[in-house]
């Protein structure tokens, strides 16, 4: 079977190491397998490997892992941030924010006036009233996101929460960035406030 003329060949770094000669083996094939190279080209490649071979690490960059404790002097100051920009451009879109510091993360959370119908059937809710439905979800929070602080009070890493996991999900700015301001995550987290 022939590759194509510009088929992409992915080759892993290999060093040589004292390892087995089952190392080398595997090295081969995962070269093999992720290759186009034809069939006698892959068995070829394989009596071509001397030594021991086995893949090595690198580090990476990985914006959703890490970061550093948000200082306490510094939480006060970033609260302010994200509340006077959630109530110049959202304030008919909540009732209250609600802005908590754990260790390297920030999270943002709202509060809104929740939609009942009219014609409400107290028997679906443990017969309570209309009204005592209400009441119970004005205080149920709509998460929003999580932000992580990498020391940087204008670039901070981002994580959506997703309703339909439960769980917060690593997610890229409206700039396209992995790193915003805490404006800017409000803004992209701001969908989930509807009018």
């Amino acid at each position: 079977m022939k590759s194509p003329k510009n088929a992409l060949i992915y080759q892993p770094r290999i060093a040589q190491h004292g390892a087995s000669a089952d190392a080398k083996s595997r090295a081969a094939e995962l070269v093999c397998q992720v290759t186009t190279f034809e069939e006698d080209k892959c068995k070829n490649l394989k009596l071509h490997l001397k030594g021991n071979l086995v893949a090595r690490k690198m580090w990476v960059y990985d914006p959703q892992s890490g970061g550093k404790s948000i200082p306490n002097a510094m939480q006060p100051k970033i609260r302010q941030r994200i509340l006077d920009h959630a109530e110049k451009h959202y304030s008919d879109r909540y009732n209250r924010i609600d802005i908590r510091f754990r260790g390297k993360f920030c999270y943002i959370d709202a509060y809104s006036e929740p939609f009942v119908p009219p014609d409400y059937n107290s028997e679906l809710f443990d017969g309570k009233s209309r009204e005592e439905r209400i009441a119970q979800l004005r205080n149920v929070p709509t998460h929003l996101c999580r932000l992580r602080y990498f020391g940087d009070e204008e670039n901070w890493t981002m994580a959506f929460y997703t309703y339909s996991h439960m769980k917060y999900e690593p997610c890229i700015f409206d700039n396209g960035s992995w790193h915003g301001t805490p404006e800017e995550a409000f803004d992209t987290s701001a969908v989930y406030l509807m009018k």
